[in-house]
C-alpha cells in the first residue's frame, strides 16, 4: 500500500508540474512575442528618426532660424513697448515745478472731470477719485475736480464716474512732476 501511495503522489507531482510547465511555456512564448513586437516598433521609430535627421536642417540653418525668431521677437517687443508708451502718453500729464530761487518746492495740480457726461441725458452722476499709489490723500474723492500740491515725482489716480443706474466708467491718469530746473552758475573772472 505504501508503494501505491508513493506512485499516486509521484503521478500527482508530475501532473502538477506538467500543468505548471504548460503555463510557464505559454508565459515565455507570450513574453517572447511581446519582445519581438517591441523590437520591430523600435526599429520603425529608429528608421523614422534617421529619415528625419537626414532631411532636417543643418545646425547652421537652425542657428539662422533661431536668429530670425529672436529678431522677430525683438521687433514685436519693441512694437508693444511703443504702443504702451503711446497709451501712457495719452494718460500722462507732465508738469514742472517753476524755478523760484528756492530748492525743492511744489506745484499746484488740479485734475478736472467736470466735463464728463452721462450716456443718457438726465442721469445723475457721482465721482470717485482714488490715489492709487497713496501719495495724495488730502482731497474730496467725490468731487468733480481734485487739487493737490505736488513735489517732484509721479502721482497715479483712478476716477470712476457712476450714473444713477449704477453703470460706471473708469479712467486712470498719471501726473509726472519734474523738479525745478536749475543750471550751475557761470563763472566769469576778470582782471582789473
Amino acid at each position: 500500500m505504501d508503494s501505491f501511495i508513493k506512485i499516486l503522489t509521484t503521478l500527482g507531482i508530475i501532473a502538477a508540474l506538467g500543468f505548471v510547465g504548460k503555463e510557464y511555456y505559454e508565459l515565455l512564448t507570450d513574453l517572447k512575442n511581446q519582445k519581438e513586437l517591441i523590437k520591430s516598433q523600435a526599429d520603425e521609430v529608429g528608421e523614422v528618426v534617421a529619415m528625419w535627421v537626414k532631411k532636417s536642417a543643418s545646425m547652421e540653418d537652425l542657428k539662422n532660424y533661431s536668429a530670425q525668431l529672436t529678431a522677430k521677437k525683438n521687433t514685436l517687443d519693441a512694437e508693444e513697448e511703443r504702443k504702451l508708451a503711446e497709451k501712457r502718453e495719452k494718460i500722462t500729464f507732465n508738469e514742472k515745478i517753476p524755478h523760484d530761487g528756492k530748492p525743492g518746492g511744489t506745484i499746484n495740480i488740479t485734475l478736472d472731470a467736470s466735463k464728463s457726461t452721462p450716456t443718457e441725458p438726465g442721469d445723475d452722476m457721482s465721482w470717485n477719485w482714488i490715489s492709487t499709489d497713496g501719495k495724495v490723500s488730502d482731497f474730496d474723492p467725490g468731487s468733480k475736480e481734485i487739487s493737490f500740491n505736488a513735489e517732484a515725482g509721479q502721482y497715479n489716480f483712478q476716477l470712476t464716474v457712476t450714473d444713477s443706474y449704477g453703470a460706471s466708467s473708469s479712467e486712470i491718469r498719471i501726473v509726472d512732476v519734474s523738479a525745478e530746473e536749475n543750471e550751475a552758475p557761470k563763472i566769469i573772472i576778470e582782471k582789473k
